[in-house]
């Protein structure tokens, strides 16, 4: 402050800073102060404005954007909507804390049930479900809560206190008004706590109920991925052919029927669906994904990392692309696998910790015989996927090897106890519900793999 002691962004800071501590008369006087460094700056016209702005990076407008809400809420820190819409561009942007922190200050200010339950809903949205608990339970408390609410609440709980909190919370609803919603993220909670058994029972349920009217695409999308990681295949077909009924050649929707079909052994289906959807959305990196899960399953290792590396260079970040290529290598033979070595270190530079990427480069410092880096590759699978029961093969596989009868003998105990599956083919259940790139609110225990 002393060597700029007129900077309105500095001022700006410093004021709310004092606020914070309790100095509110020196923070009345920062602002004035502020106001009147400002009055003393040329203000440009809105179309010399409009150009500036156009000219900024998204990044550079979204912080101008986040300055601007910061000054108005200087001038109006009592404004709910204010904390709001500046909660939800920190949350863009990853500030976590500070989002909350504005968000506290919404709830405190408005002391309104719909507003503490919007904060829960914009940290849910944000991926934050944890957080959302605190004022999802605030506004279940002031208010009869509605069934948005409790499901909402639910999933927060199940992140911040447990299952049994979430099922308590989900069984505030009324039996009467009990919807297949309530019965999907039921199966969900339960599958995510290792009652798989129990969660089938609630998705067989499920499907005696009508999809509710407001549905979105992304409900078929998640309650098929459901199904099929629990392998009924056939079910999740019915479900998304319902979802096609209500929202005719939307996308997302077809591509989930091809995965389908795709699982079912069914790839003719799957390639004609693929073909429809290439026409109208060639650009679609998802597409060329799945495109590359068939080709594998054909036995085409080439053909399916070419598809997987049109869909990387489409999409460089897309989720779980790279696991799907390392996969079709390690269905080919050993050949293909010396082959392809290179495109294998790609794939574990860009998912080191992914254990399908682990268990590639595993098994290709196996086949070299660097035992020594087959073995910093495998340890981490069985450490950290401890059902995963191909990662306890490799490891039985390498052990031999290094003439360790008795650990071998223990890593093989392991691959028959596990509950997980063996590395499963691309159109498997586990892969089948992450080609369909549904997102579940509740992390499936059946998909922990995945």
């Amino acid at each position: 402050m002393k060597s700029a002691p007129n900077d309105p962004q500095l001022l700006l800071h410093y004021s709310q800073v004092l606020r914070r501590l309790g100095r509110a008369g020196e923070a009345r006087q920062a602002i004035d102060k502020l106001k009147a460094a400002e009055s003393k700056i040329e203000q440009p016209s809105s179309e010399a404005w409009a150009f500036d702005l156009y000219r900024q990076s998204p990044g550079e407008q979204r912080t101008r954007y986040i300055e601007a809400l910061r000054r108005e809420l200087v001038a109006d820190p009592e404004n709910p909507p204010l904390h709001l819409a500046l909660a939800s561009a920190l949350l863009s942007e990853s500030h976590t804390g500070e989002a909350v922190a504005e968000l506290r200050s919404a709830s405190r200010s408005s002391g309104d049930p719909a507003i503490q339950a919007r904060c829960g809903r914009e940290l849910l949205k944000a991926g934050h479900p944890a957080a959302a608990a605190e004022f999802l339970r605030s506004a279940a408390v002031a208010t009869v809560p509605s069934d948005d609410l409790l499901y909402d609440l639910a999933v927060a709980e199940f992140h911040a206190a447990g299952a049994g909190e979430a099922l308590a919370a989900l069984d505030r609803i009324p039996e009467g008004k009990r919807s297949v919603e309530y019965y999907l993220l039921r199966a969900e909670i339960l599958d995510a706590s290792d009652r798989s058994a129990e969660a089938v029972a609630w998705l067989v349920k499920a499907q005696a109920f009508q999809c509710p009217g407001d549905a979105r695409p992304e409900f078929y999308l998640e309650w098929s991925s459901m199904l099929l990681l629990h392998e009924r295949g056939r079910d999740a077909l019915e479900v998304l052919l319902l979802g096609e009924k209500a929202f005719p050649r939307q996308r997302e929707l077809l591509l989930g029927e091809a995965v389908v079909n795709l699982s079912q052994g069914d790839s003719g289906a799957a390639s004609r669906i693929l073909a429809g959807l290439e026409r109208q959305w060639p650009e679609w990196s998802r597409l060329h994904l799945v495109k590359g899960a068939i080709l594998a399953n054909r036995g085409n290792v080439p053909g399916a990392l070419n598809a997987f590396k049109v869909t990387t260079t489409m999409a460089p970040a897309m989720a779980g692309a790279a696991c799907y290529m390392a996969a079709a290598l390690l269905h080919g033979n050993s050949v293909d696998r010396e082959k392809w070595s290179g495109t294998a270190a790609e794939l574990i530079g860009v998912e080191p910790n992914h254990p399908f990427c682990r268990l590639l480069a595993g098994t290709i410092a196996h086949s070299s015989e660097d035992y020594k880096a087959a073995l910093l590759n495998l340890a981490p699978i069985v450490a950290t996927h401890p059902r995963w029961k191909q990662g306890h093969i490799a490891m039985r596989d390498l052990y031999r090897a290094l003439g360790r009868p008795l650990d071998a003998a223990r890593e093989e105990s392991a691959a028959k106890q596990a509950s997980g599956p063996s590395l499963p083919e691309i159109g498997g259940p586990l892969a089948a519900a992450g080609l369909m790139g549904a997102t579940l609110r509740i992390p499936s225990a059946a998909g922990a793999v995945r």
